[in-house]
């Protein structure tokens, strides 16, 4: 006879990764006292991490990495003595522990509390958890200066601390052998590192014998490094980011060889006057960012044979390159040429490029045709920026252009008429072919693309009326920048084209990283234009997208300004001037609560100019000159700051800023008068209405 007996096994592994689950952490769970493992990656979580988290005394792994758990971190997850790894990355999470009597996690090995809330400055007991191979507390709000201690753990292998607020400098002296990655990029830290003095901080950087990564970038040290001592001592280095960290980088390219497995070089802004020698032995390069510095002349021939299959960033914008050899990098994805002194046609290997995203090879002396490959790259193009150059022709047919955000050809000497086959990017936002020779009507197809918001034909040889003519969805509804001046558009300014201008109707006044144009592949590509706001030409180079403006001026419009323009609120720039515009200003322009900018100058405006206007708070330009106005001009907020020139031309205008004074009459006198302007306004508000 045999005996069954039913054995409890303690559980010791609960994994309810990626299973859906939400609500609070269960009570439950402290129920399991035996649990060395528990993972809830990713699972829909809400709440606290709650305080009896700390009596599960056995737990080695606790991973809780995009749960949607946030709050301030319960001291008592200090007192697990077992715990190796604890990854609370990408959550919500505040605050972390503050007390220094911890009683635990003395086994801690992985520390992981990336992409949090974190405040407040990095607490002293970290610095005491002498097994930490791995601490990585990047993307969070922490401020205060480092942990001395931290530079002291024996242990160490990667120490990412970058995008906090941290301040001051890096502790004197720090010995860590163990050291394979060091982030401090994106912070406020500040001091000398200077790799040419005996001082204690540039020895130690030295000393990092085993160091793969360093990046201190968009910092604001001081000092000169020495690309040839520094890779001299630092042999195992395979990423190097200095980029906007204050420092000035020199070599004599004396030092031609590198880690084979050397990966990244990015010294943007580093005071860099030489192509690096020693990139030519860097056979797996993958990122090359030396923008922003003072390379003088034609790329090394030799650049033109490497890299073939590994090279995904090449960036030498803003030097002074003047010619460049075969570009035959076949897995490219971005390439910045721009602001340089480049001449010549346009580089037919980019035709070849499968993968790339990003061609931007603005402000250069590049010319001739722009070849019809081009138009057929790929569907993996997101921006084209050929602006400021020479080029001329037609442009080519697009096909393929999927996911293309932003084309400029601003500035170049490109005809013919706007290809058709733009309708088909359906991701488009950013059109700018200001500033060329294009002869074509309004492209009212253009309404069929879902999220443009700007577009810029501006000095050309567009013509016609402007009609939404094509009936979709969207009829130019996602439009913030609207430029057709200096074309030869005509006819009137139909009421159905503004009153579907509805991102200019209400839009948020907030000037966070969210409210600017960017790219989908990337949060730090941004689209950007050229436009002209209060007489003056501005490159955008990050389009905040609650600027919104609308320049319809050097045109042959006429007939009146509709009412409609008085909805769009969110409007801060209206430009219709030199055109042959009628009627009355329009009193609902006071509704334009925004406006900084209102020239409607050069025009044949007739009648008084609106009370309602003194309303606009913000305005800080207008101009009416050269009209046909009368009357008495207002007196009240900031109508009281402009000067005579905005009035000028308008003969029978008086008072203060011009030196014509008004008239004194009589009761009797103002009474007829406003009878007569009031008929006058009906007549010509009817005429209005029955020529719309």
């Amino acid at each position: 006879m045999t005996t069954n007996r039913r054995r409890n096994i303690p559980l010791r592994l609960l994994d309810l990764s990626q299973t859906g689950i939400t609500g609070d952490i269960p009570a439950s769970i402290v129920n399991f006292r035996s649990l060395e493992s528990l993972n809830l990656y990713d699972c829909k979580l809400s709440g606290f991490l709650p305080s009896f988290i700390g009596n599960l005394s056995h737990l080695v792994t606790l991973d809780l990495k995009s749960t949607n758990v946030g709050g301030i971190i319960p001291s008592s997850i200090t007192s697990l003595t077992q715990l190796v790894k604890l990854d609370l990355s990408d959550n919500s999470f505040t605050g972390l522990p503050a007390s220094n009597n911890i009683t635990g996690l003395q086994k801690l090995v992985h520390l992981d509390i990336s992409r949090n809330l974190l405040e407040g400055v990095i607490p002293s007991w970290v610095s005491l958890l002498t097994s930490l191979e791995d601490i990585r507390l990047t993307t969070n709000m922490l401020s205060g200066v480092i942990p001395s201690g931290l530079f002291k753990l024996s242990s160490l292998e990667v120490l990412d601390l970058s995008y906090n607020k941290l301040q001051g400098t890096i502790p004197s002296v720090f010995a860590l052998p163990s050291l394979r990655e060091l982030m401090l990029d994106d912070n406020q830290l500040v001091g000398q590192l200077n790799l040419l003095d005996e001082g204690l901080v540039p020895r130690s950087f030295l000393q990092l014998v085993n160091i793969t990564y360093l990046t201190l970038a968009n910092n604001n040290f001081s000092g000169v490094w020495d690309l040839d001592i520094l890779l001299s001592s630092l042999t195992n280095l395979q990423g190097l980011d200095l980029s906007y960290s204050g420092l000035s980088v020199v070599t004599a390219n004396a030092n031609h060889s590198v880690n084979p497995e050397f990966y990244a070089l990015k010294l943007a802004s580093c005071k860099l006057n030489v192509f690096p020698e020693f990139l030519r032995s860097a056979t797996k390069l993958s990122d090359l960012d030396l923008s922003h510095n003072d390379i003088h002349g034609q790329l090394p021939s030799w650049t033109g044979k490497m890299w073939m299959d590994s090279l995904s960033t090449f960036d030498l914008s803003h030097n002074f390159i003047t010619g460049l050899y075969n570009l035959p990098w076949n897995y490219l994805l971005h390439l910045k040429l721009e602001s340089n002194l480049i001449r010549g046609p346009f580089p037919l290997s980019i035709c070849k490029m499968s993968f790339i995203q990003i061609v931007d090879l603005s402000n250069n002396h590049f010319n001739g045709t722009i070849p019809n490959c081009f138009g057929y790259i790929n569907e993996n193009l997101v921006m084209i920026d050929l602006g400021n150059n020479s080029f001329h022709g037609a442009f080519p047919v697009i096909s393929g252009c999927e996911r293309l955000g932003e084309l400029n050809l601003n500035r170049n000497l490109v005809h013919g008429k706007l290809p058709r086959s733009l309708a088909k990017c359906a991701a488009l936002e950013v059109l700018d072919v200001g500033n060329n020779q294009f002869n074509d009507v309004f492209p009212n197809w253009l309404a069929t693309l879902p999220i443009l918001k700007v577009l810029v034909l501006r000095s050309n040889s567009f013509h016609g009326s402007i009609t939404n003519a094509e009936k979709t969805d969207f009829q130019f509804s996602n439009l913030r920048i609207l430029d057709l001046s200096q074309n030869k558009f005509s006819g009137t300014l139909q009421s159905d084209f503004f009153r579907n201008l509805k991102a200019m109707m209400n839009v948020s006044d907030d000037k966070t990283e969210e409210n600017y144009s960017k790219s989908p592949i990337g949060w730090n590509i941004y689209y950007h234009t050229t436009v002209v706001i209060k007489g003056m030409s501005y490159e955008l180079v990050r389009i905040l997208t609650t600027l919104t403006t609308i320049d319809l001026s050097d045109n042959i419009f006429e007939g009146s300004i509709p009412d409609i323009i008085g909805s769009l609120k969110s409007l801060k720039v209206l430009n219709l001037s030199h055109n042959s515009l009628t009627g009355h200003i329009p009193y609902a322009l006071g509704n334009l609560s925004k406006i900084e900018s209102l020239d409607l100058s050069w025009n044949q405006l007739v009648g008084e100019i609106p009370q309602q206007l003194t309303a606009l708070t913000f305005l800080a330009v207008l101009n009416l000159s050269q009209n046909h106005l009368e009357g008495r001009i207002p007196r009240e907020r900031q109508f009281n700051t402009f000067e005579d020139n905005s009035y000028l031309g308008n003969p029978e205008l008086c008072g203060f800023p011009l030196p014509k004074e008004c008239e004194k009459k009589n009761m009797k006198q103002i009474k007829v008068q406003f009878r007569e302007k009031i008929a006058k306004i009906q007549r010509v508000d009817l005429r209005g209405k029955r020529s719309c």
